[in-house]
């Protein structure tokens, strides 16, 4: 039976022997997918009142030879219990929250990268790319500040100029063709934005240099 100090999201029970459990769902899109639990422990007011209940409980399924059932089960109150359960449940929702937050960055960043990857070599400004994915353009630039940390004009740019220093590494397309491949059409444009992101000319990186891209 339910206790009265029961809530609708937590669930506080006395068990057969008299003893308090509390159950808190973990929601996840209003859809329970488990529960936290605690119990073994009492609300009863006085030491001897708890080793009478479970005396009693255990004479009904004739374990009376247990000695000293009560000792190490905690007493609280009602009050106490229920300030327990509820810190659980804030914890539980804490960690969920924050779940949630890296299941929408992981979604996020995949999707976008996903994207960029197979259209570098076309225009991409933020409202064709919100459109691709499905947001608003709005939504395109809160998203890349949150989960990237970075604006979405200089995400592509470094993507464009480390899929350029792939190719200057494994192949012997020419700059020109590369450039044209990663999206930046004019030779002297991409030249520029290249040694603006890794400090080095494109030519000078083929050579042999190894440079990263800096955000």
């Amino acid at each position: 039976m339910i206790a009265p100090f029961s809530s609708a999201k937590i669930g506080i029970y006395h068990c057969h022997a008299g003893l308090i459990e509390a159950t808190i769902p973990l929601m996840d899109n209003h859809i329970i997918i488990g529960y936290l639990m605690f119990g073994q422990i009492s609300d009863c007011q006085h030491p001897y009142q708890l080793k009478e209940l479970l005396q009693t409980c255990l004479d009904n399924y004739k374990l009376s030879s247990i000695k000293n059932p009560a000792n190490g089960i905690p007493l609280k109150t009602k009050d106490q219990i229920h300030a327990a359960a509820k810190i659980m449940e804030a914890c539980t929702l804490y960690a969920l929250f924050h779940e949630t937050i890296a299941l929408r960055r992981h979604n996020f960043t995949n999707n976008l990268h996903e994207f960029l990857l197979e259209h570098l070599s076309e225009p991409l400004d933020a409202e064709t790319i919100a459109n691709r994915l499905g947001i608003s353009r709005s939504k395109l630039y809160l998203s890349c500040d949150k989960y990237l940390n970075i604006g979405i004009a200089e995400y592509v740019r470094n993507l464009r100029i480390e899929k350029a220093q792939t190719l200057l590494k494994t192949t012997d397309k020419t700059i020109t063709e590369i450039s044209t491949m990663v999206g930046l059409n004019d030779y002297n444009y991409f030249c520029k934005v290249f040694k603006k992101v890794t400090r080095i000319t494109p030519s000078k990186f083929r050579k042999g240099s190894d440079y990263s891209v800096h955000s």
